[in-house]
């Protein structure tokens, strides 16, 4: 008689583990506490970890890896010839965190590539982790707004010190992150995955939607109506134009999009100030009256004023000024790099582009990542998005998962 045999029990190395452990653990880092020293420590630890597991990184997609390192020492060797140039001319102060600053680009390439190092996340552990993720938010929120007693309590110690406000007029929230802008921005890549690639989600669609109008960010208020707007244009092309038998979903979820604007969008700009403000400015046709706008812009037109000073190679770091953070990435790279490092930065995206597209392009619907990038890059324009550790983390996992489950692409 055949020996019975124990079921094997699942590890955290697993394939159908790792990833989605990894991608909610990131997400839900409470990296704020300690004066971000949770955040700190997290990232020493994931570089320290994806440095040591590099060479199986490697081995799974070695065309990536290869350039990928190739293009953080260039850009790294260019911030320090470049921080070392401020410190001979004494230009601005300098500390530890210009030092931690120069090495960021890698903390967040091995951070990055250790969430592939057990397999890729697939779709639909993205869209399910990322719901649970919302869940959460706005459980929060409702606990917030209600203060039960013990749970209010354990919120306020965990989120207080984040930027999020809920008064009678203004919802911003940023749980699980410390800025709403980031929630914003986490939003709206999980509204893509839940609308494009394969048949639509409508939990996922509808815990978006909700997340994005707390989020209190009108940068993801106006992205949010675009990407739902090429959702139902190409919805309305395969149905119409291809005459094709859409499946369930696809013709529940753009109704329920419908029936959530008509019925929530007046009660929303009847309650929230911050949205009457924003529109109050685009019907006047000046940004400028927009006291966050006004205070970009000019933050732009000083770093501009210090790109040209040193418009090839850059500043590297310079933290202890007053533009230790610019809400433009593009205006950050030239900052930091230069021309020269910002060319190596825009051809390493260059490639994932060409690649990340490609190997979508043999799946239904694969165009819409184009649609990804293109968010992406519009995101960029109003902050410094890329430089927060765990949201390249996450938006990294994000677009992996909309390339076939565990595909090792070689090429």
């Amino acid at each position: 008689m055949k020996k019975a045999t124990r079921p094997r029990m699942m590890s955290i190395r697993d394939e159908s583990v790792w990833p989605t452990f990894y991608f909610t653990l990131v997400a839900m880092m409470p990296g704020h506490l300690l004066d971000w020293g949770v955040e700190w420590s997290f990232a020493a630890t994931t570089t320290v970890a994806g440095l040591l597991l590099y060479p199986r990184f490697h081995r799974i997609y070695p065309r990536i890896s290869t350039y990928g390192l190739l293009a953080i020492l260039l850009v790294t060797l260019i911030s320090v010839f470049s921080y070392i140039a401020t410190l001979v001319f004494g230009r601005f102060e300098t500390g530890l965190r210009d030092l931690v600053d120069l090495f960021k680009p890698g903390i967040i390439y091995f951070s990055c590539t250790l969430g592939f190092i057990f397999g890729t996340i697939t779709l639909q552990q993205a869209r399910n982790a990322t719901a649970y993720i919302l869940i959460i938010t706005l459980i929060c929120t409702i606990v917030i707004v209600i203060q039960p007693p013990v749970l209010f309590e354990l919120v306020q110690i965990i989120y207080s010190s984040t930027k999020t406000n809920i008064s009678d007029f203004n919802f911003r929230v940023s749980i699980p992150f410390e800025n709403p802008n980031f929630l914003g921005l986490f939003s709206i890549f999980s509204l893509c995955i839940a609308l494009f690639i394969q048949k639509p989600d409508l939990r996922l669609t509808i815990l978006s939607i909700l997340v994005i109008a707390l989020s209190g960010s009108r940068t993801a208020w106006i992205t949010s109506i675009g990407v739902i707007l090429v959702f139902l244009i190409f919805a309305g092309r395969d149905l119409f134009l291809r005459q094709i038998t859409p499946s369930l979903s696809a013709i529940i979820v753009p109704i329920v999009i419908i029936l959530l604007g008509v019925y929530f969008m007046p009660i929303f700009l009847e309650e929230n100030q911050r949205i009457i403000d924003f529109i109050d400015v685009l019907m006047n046709l000046d940004l400028s009256q927009d006291a966050s706008y006004a205070e970009r812009i000019e933050m732009r037109a000083n770093a501009l004023s210090l790109i040209m000073e040193r418009i090839f190679f850059g500043w590297g770091s310079i933290k202890y000024s007053n533009l230790d953070v610019v809400d433009n990435e593009y205006v950050s790279l030239l900052l930091r790099f230069g021309i020269f490092g910002s060319l190596i930065v825009l051809l390493a995206l260059g490639f994932l582009f060409a690649t990340h597209v490609s190997h979508s392009m043999t799946r239904t619907k694969g165009h819409h990542v184009v649609l990804f990038w293109i968010v992406a890059l519009a995101w960029m324009w109003v902050g410094s998005f890329a430089e927060n550790i765990r949201l390249s983390i996450l938006l990294t996992m994000l677009f992996a998962s909309t390339i076939s489950s565990y595909e090792k692409y070689h090429s």
